[in-house]
C-alpha cells in the first residue's frame, strides 16, 4: 500500500514539475529574433524581427554563429531596460540602411530608463552613402541613450570603415554611469565627423565613467572620446569621475583635427569638478596629423562663468607618436581654456611612471598665452627627436612644469621659458652650459645635463 502511495506521489510530482517547467518556458524573460522570423544568415533582412523583440521589453538573446542583417530602421524600446545578449553573434548594418541626420540604430530615450546592457556582440557597420555636398552629414549613432541610470558594454566588438557617414558608436546624453569592459572599437571612416564615445552630462550632479581592458582605433575629424557638462545643465555643481584602465587608443593620424580625449564644461551655472585617471594605457599614432592627446575646454569665450577644477592623472601609461614631418605644436596640454579666470592650479596633469617615445613632435606642453595648467612628471622617461617644451616668446602664459626623477632626451637648445622646476633629473640635449634659465622663477636641484651636475 505504501509503495502504491509512493508511486502515485512521484507521478504527481513529475506532472507538477512538468507544468512548472512548461510555465517557466512560456514565461521566460527573454526573446529571440528567430521567434519573430529572423533568419540570421547575413542575407535576409532581420530588421522586423529585431524590432518586434525590442517592442516586448524583454532581454534579446541572439544565437551563437548567426549573422543578423539590418536594412531598415528599428523602433525604439519602450521598456525600462534594454538588454542584448549577443552570445558571440554578429549584427551587420547594411550599406542599404537609410540614414537620417542625427539618427540612431538603437535609440533608448526619455523618460529615464534603468539600464542599457549589451554583451558578447560583434557589430559591423557597412553604411555606404556618399553625399554630393561635403558639408552634408549623415550623422549616425549606433547607440543613442537619454538619461539611463546605467549603461554597460561587455565584450562588444564594433567595426566601421571606409564609408562617408559620420558614425559615432555611442552618444550618451546624461546617464549616471557608463561602463565599457573588454571592448574592441574600430572606427575609420571618410566622414567629416564622428567618434567612439560622446558622453554629455545634462542632469546628474554626480556621474561616472569606467573604460577597462578595451581597444579604440579611429580616424575621424573629432575626438575619439568626449566627456562634457552640457550647456543646458542647470544645477550649481557637477562632478564627473572618469577611470580608464588597461586601454589602448590608436589613431592613424590622417585627419588634421583629430584628437584622443576632450573634456569640457559649458554650463553657465555649474561649478564643474572633473577628475580623469588613466592607468596602464597606451596612446599611439603613426600618421602626420593629431591635434591633442587630451584637452580641457572650459566655457570658451565667457569669463563670467569660467570656473571649476579639472584634474588628470596618468599612471604607467605609454605615448608612442611617429609623425612623418615636424609638428609646430605640442600634444599633451593643448588646453583651450579661452579667457578662463580660474587659477592655474585648477587645471592639472600628473604623470607617474610614464614612457614617452615621440618623433617630430614636442611631447609636453604648448605655451600659448590663452592656455594654462600645472604639469607634474614623476619617474618618467621622455624621448623626443624634437624639443620637449614648445616655447613662445612669453613669460606669462601660466604654464607650470615640475619634473622629479625623470630621464629626458631631446634636441632642446635651451630650457623652457615657462615656470620650470626639476629635481633629481637627467637631461641629454643640446643645451649649452651653464644653463640659462629663461624664466627667473625656474630652478633645478641635483640634476644632470649632458653629464654636468647642477645643484
Amino acid at each position: 500500500m505504501k509503495s502504491k502511495i509512493l508511486v502515485v506521489f512521484l507521478l504527481c510530482l513529475l506532472v507538477v514539475s512538468g507544468f512548472v517547467a512548461c510555465g517557466a518556458t512560456i514565461r521566460k524573460d527573454y526573446v529571440t529574433p528567430e521567434s519573430f522570423g529572423a533568419k540570421g544568415d547575413g542575407k535576409n533582412d532581420d530588421s522586423y524581427a529585431i524590432s518586434k523583440c525590442l517592442s516586448t521589453g524583454k532581454k534579446i538573446r541572439f544565437s551563437s554563429g548567426k549573422n543578423y542583417l539590418l536594412k531598415t530602421p528599428l523602433q525604439g524600446s519602450k521598456s525600462e531596460q534594454l538588454c542584448i545578449e549577443g552570445n558571440g553573434a554578429k549584427l551587420t548594418i547594411s550599406e542599404q540602411y537609410k540614414v537620417s541626420e542625427n539618427g540612431a540604430i538603437f535609440y533608448y530615450g526619455m523618460p529615464r530608463k534603468k539600464i542599457l546592457e549589451v554583451k558578447n556582440l560583434d557589430i559591423v557597420c557597412l553604411l555606404g552613402q556618399k553625399f554630393p555636398d561635403k558639408e552634408t552629414r549623415g550623422d549616425t549613432y549606433i547607440f543613442a541613450v537619454e538619461s539611463c541610470d546605467e549603461v554597460r558594454f561587455d565584450n562588444v566588438k564594433f567595426k566601421s570603415e571606409k564609408h562617408y557617414n559620420n558614425v559615432t558608436f555611442l552618444r550618451d546624453n546624461g546617464s549616471k554611469r557608463l561602463e565599457m569592459n573588454d571592448c574592441n572599437i574600430v572606427l575609420n571612416t571618410l566622414s567629416v565627423q564622428g567618434g567612439v564615445l560622446w558622453f554629455m552630462n545634462r542632469r546628474d550632479s554626480i556621474c561616472s565613467i569606467s573604460l577597462k581592458n578595451s581597444y579604440f582605433e579611429y580616424d575621424t575629424k573629432d575626438e575619439c572620446v568626449c566627456f562634457s557638462v552640457y550647456k543646458d545643465y542647470k544645477k550649481e555643481r557637477c562632478n564627473i569621475n572618469v577611470e580608464v584602465e588597461n586601454c589602448e587608443f590608436f589613431s592613424k593620424g590622417e585627419s588634421v583635427s583629430s584628437g584622443f580625449i576632450l573634456v569640457y564644461s559649458n554650463s553657465k551655472v555649474a561649478y564643474s569638478d572633473i577628475n580623469v585617471k588613466y592607468k596602464k594605457c597606451m596612446f599611439k599614432t603613426v600618421g602626420d596629423h593629431l591635434r591633442r592627446i587630451q584637452a580641457y575646454q572650459i566655457c570658451p569665450g565667457d569669463t563670467d562663468y569660467d570656473y571649476g577644477r579639472f584634474h588628470t592623472i596618468y599612471d604607467y601609461c605609454k605615448f608612442d607618436f611617429k609623425f612623418v614631418s615636424l609638428k609646430e605644436s605640442g600634444l599633451i596640454g593643448a588646453l583651450y581654456s579661452k579667457g578662463t579666470s580660474m587659477p592655474t592650479e585648477s587645471i592639472s596633469y600628473v604623470f607617474n611612471h610614464c614612457d614617452f617615445d615621440v618623433k617630430n613632435v614636442s611631447p609636453l606642453v604648448d605655451g600659448k598665452p590663452i592656455r594654462r595648467g600645472k604639469y607634474e612628471f614623476i619617474d618618467c622617461r621622455i624621448k623626443s627627436d624634437a624639443s620637449l617644451f614648445l616655447r613662445r616668446n612669453i613669460y606669462n602664459s601660466d604654464i607650470q612644469v615640475y619634473l622629479t626623477n625623470c630621464d629626458l632626451i631631446s634636441n632642446d637648445i635651451e630650457l623652457s621659458k615657462e615656470l620650470f622646476v626639476a629635481k633629481d633629473c637627467r637631461f641629454k640635449n643640446k643645451v649649452k652650459t651653464p644653463v640659462p634659465f629663461q624664466n627667473p622663477k625656474s630652478k633645478m636641484e641635483n640634476c644632470k645635463i649632458n653629464g654636468v651636475l647642477y645643484k
